[in-house]
């Protein structure tokens, strides 16, 4: 089964097993922040047998409301539930099936720049990336990153679908045919990122004859401008565009939420929740 195929009958499951979904005292997770159990519970820290419960805060260390915790069967992605935090960033469920090991994912689903986003958040340590048994109790947290590596991700470390960040393919349109001399990619940030933090300058050396991707970047809107070295040393600056025939010194880019027709956060999988950006270098 395809990874798309499982999260549309993941999707169908989550509306249909209403009865693996936590209720709390108005409702279902999904309309009742926290779970059943007011959030975290009397001590968020302590493991209870039958009780899955963590914390979801951003960079900051700060609480994240409204995050969607996703559990589904490790095996299948089967029998999943859902919930969503409180206003302490704290969830807890108590009404998933005992006899089944669950993976637990969390989602931040956001508006940047009229566009909505729905994007993974990391497990907080690399325990937090492992299976529970719901029978003895676990404790999951997570800490929204806009950048590392998804130690879950059965991608190498050379694909885009394994970091937070997200990535840009470079399309070589090189008037003077010299695909030898590496490029440096300069990322200006153009306000805050998608999480609202301050950005900084990156720049990323990228050699044509390698790849064409650059990767682990931050979500947010940047200034691009690029310098191609040559063999002898000399730094001459390239255009940079969206398609082979348009290039400026410099160039508008900003990373797009990834085209899905799914509820956020009603699905498992290593994914950003970015797509993937196009950017054209030209000769100088």
């Amino acid at each position: 089964m395809t990874t798309m195929l499982k999260w549309v009958v993941t999707a169908c499951l989550v509306g249909m097993l209403t009865s693996c979904e936590d209720k709390g005292n108005n409702g279902p997770d999904s309309g009742s922040p926290g779970g059943d159990g007011g959030g975290g519970g009397e001590n968020p820290g302590t493991v209870q047998p039958g009780v899955l419960k963590g914390r979801v805060v951003d960079s900051q260390g700060k609480p994240i409301e409204g995050s969607i915790i996703y559990t589904g069967s490790a095996l299948n992605n089967g029998v999943p539930g859902m919930t969503r935090t409180d206003a302490q960033g704290n969830y807890q469920m108590s009404k998933l099936v005992q006899n089944i090991a669950y993976k637990v994912y969390a989602w931040v689903d956001v508006t940047y720049h009229d566009k909505k986003y729905c994007l993974r958040v990391s497990p907080e340590t690399s325990t937090d990336y492992e299976t529970i048994g719901i029978r003895e109790g676990a404790i999951r947290n997570f800490r929204w990153r806009l950048q590392g590596r998804m130690e879950d991700s059965t991608l190498t470390a050379e694909e885009d679908g394994s970091w937070y960040g997200g990535t840009i393919r470079l399309f070589y349109a090189f008037e003077d045919n010299d695909y030898k001399s590496p490029i440096e990619l300069k990322l200006t940030p153009n306000g805050p990122l998608i999480d609202g933090s301050t950005g900084s300058v990156l720049t990323k050396t990228v050699d044509p004859q390698k790849t064409q991707f650059v990767l682990d970047i931050p979500a947010g809107v940047y200034k691009l401008s690029a310098t191609r070295v040559k063999s002898d040393g000399t730094r001459v600056p390239a255009r940079l565009g969206p398609d082979s025939s348009t290039g400026s010194a410099e160039y508008d880019f900003e990373f797009k939420p990834a085209p899905t027709t799914l509820e956020c956060g009603s699905y498992a999988g290593t994914i950003t929740g970015l797509d993937r950006g196009f950017v054209y270098v030209h000769s100088q």
